[in-house]
C-alpha cells in the first residue's frame, strides 16, 4: 500500500480479505485485526474493502468512511443476518441480505462502479465512486437524508455527500467511557477496544436448547431441514440424502445422513461397493438387477463361444 500511495499512476486500491471488519451473523463480530487497519487503509488510497467468510451480502460504511462489502454468498448454505445486533460501533449498515450474490466492479479513470447482483442477475445494491460532483462543501449536503449513527455531513474528495459517524471517545479502559447508550442498541456496556470506546452487547446467546430454535425459518429450500442449538447459536441442518436403497432398509448416508449448513456441507458421489450412485456396481445386487446380470453373463458366453467356432 505504501508503494501505491507514492505512485501517482495508481488512483484506486481495493483490499480483498477473507474475514472483514464486521459481521451481522448472530454470534460473530468480525475481525479486530482488520478493524485495527482501518486508518491505514483510509490514508492509502483504499476505496473498497471486500471480504467473504459470512454467507450473505452486506454493504456498509466503516466508522472512518470506507465502503466495506461482505460477499460470501457464492453458493454455500446461507447464514442468517441481523445487523441490528452488531456489537461494534460506530459503523453504518446500508444493505444486509441473506442471499447468494456476486459483484461486478467497473473502473474507468477516476470512476468506480460496484454492482451486487443475485444469481438471476437482479441488482441488489450498487454505488459509485468518482461520479460528477454533488457537493463542494459540507453545507451543500444539508437536504440529504442523515445517516443512522450520530454524526454530520462531509463533502468527500470525490465531491460526494458522505454521512460521517461521530468518532468514538478515546480511552484506556472501559470505565472512562461516559457517553450515553447509543439509541436503539441492545443491552450491554461500554468497553475500550483499540483505545476507542465501543458499545458491547451482553452475550446472552441465541438459544439454550433445540426448542428455542424451532420457530426459525429455513434459509434455503431443503426437505426435512431443521435448526439445532450448538454453542448457544441456532445452526441450520440440511439432510444430504438418504432413503432405502436395498432390502436391508438402510441408505448410503450413514447413521444420520445429515450435515450442518456450514462451509463443509455438501454431498459427494458414493461409488463404494453396493452404493446407489452412478457407475459400476460390484457389491450386493440391488432389487431388480439380477436379470440384467444374467443377461450380461449370457452375452459374454456367446462372444467366447463365437471366437472358438
Amino acid at each position: 500500500m505504501e508503494d501505491a500511495k507514492n505512485d501517482a499512476t495508481i488512483e484506486h486500491v481495493f483490499v480483498v480479505t477473507h474475514i472483514g471488519f464486521y459481521s451481522s451473523k448472530p454470534g460473530r463480530n468480525g475481525s479486530g485485526q482488520m478493524r485495527a487497519l482501518l486508518d491505514q487503509f483510509k490514508s492509502n488510497k483504499v476505496k473498497v474493502v471486500m471480504s467473504g467468510h459470512d454467507h450473505y451480502f452486506e454493504h456498509g460504511i466503516s466508522g472512518n468512511g470506507l465502503h466495506y462489502i461482505i460477499t460470501g454468498g457464492g453458493g454455500a448454505p446461507l447464514y442468517e443476518t441481523k445487523p441490528e445486533l452488531s456489537l461494534l460501533y460506530p459503523h453504518e449498515v446500508l444493505v444486509s441480505d441473506s442471499i447468494h450474490n456476486y459483484l461486478v466492479v467497473t473502473v474507468a479513470g477516476n470512476w468506480v462502479e460496484v454492482i451486487a447482483k443475485d444469481l438471476d442477475g437482479k441488482v441488489l445494491d450498487s454505488f459509485e465512486i468518482g461520479t460528477a460532483p454533488t457537493c463542494i462543501e459540507a453545507k451543500d449536503c444539508k437536504d440529504e437524508k442523515a445517516g443512522t449513527c450520530p454524526g454530520s455531513w462531509t463533502c468527500t474528495v470525490s465531491y460526494q455527500c458522505l454521512w460521517s459517524c461521530k468518532a468514538a471517545q478515546s480511552c484506556n479502559q472501559g470505565s472512562e467511557c461516559k457517553e450515553a447508550q447509543p439509541t436503539g442498541t441492545c443491552k450491554g456496556d461500554w468497553t475500550c477496544i483499540n483505545s476507542a470506546c465501543q458499545w458491547d452487547c451482553a452475550q446472552t446467546g441465541e438459544c439454550s436448547t433445540d426448542t428455542d430454535c424451532k420457530d426459525k425459518k429455513p434459509l434455503i429450500k431443503c426437505d426435512n431441514s431443521y435448526f439445532k442449538c450448538d454453542a448457544n447459536v441456532c445452526e441450520f441442518y440440511c439432510p444430504t440424502g438418504g432413503g432405502s436403497t436395498s432390502g436391508n432398509g438402510t441408505g448410503n448416508t450413514g447413521a444420520t445422513g445429515e450435515q450442518p449448513s456450514g462451509d463443509s456441507a455438501g454431498g459427494t458421489a458414493n461409488d463404494s461397493p453396493g452404493s446407489s450412485s452412478s457407475g459400476c456396481h460390484h457389491g450386493p445386487f440391488h432389487s431388480g438387477s439380477g436379470a440384467l446380470w444374467m443377461f450380461c453373463l449370457l452375452l459374454a458366453a456367446m462372444v467366447v463361444r463365437r471366437r472358438w467356432i
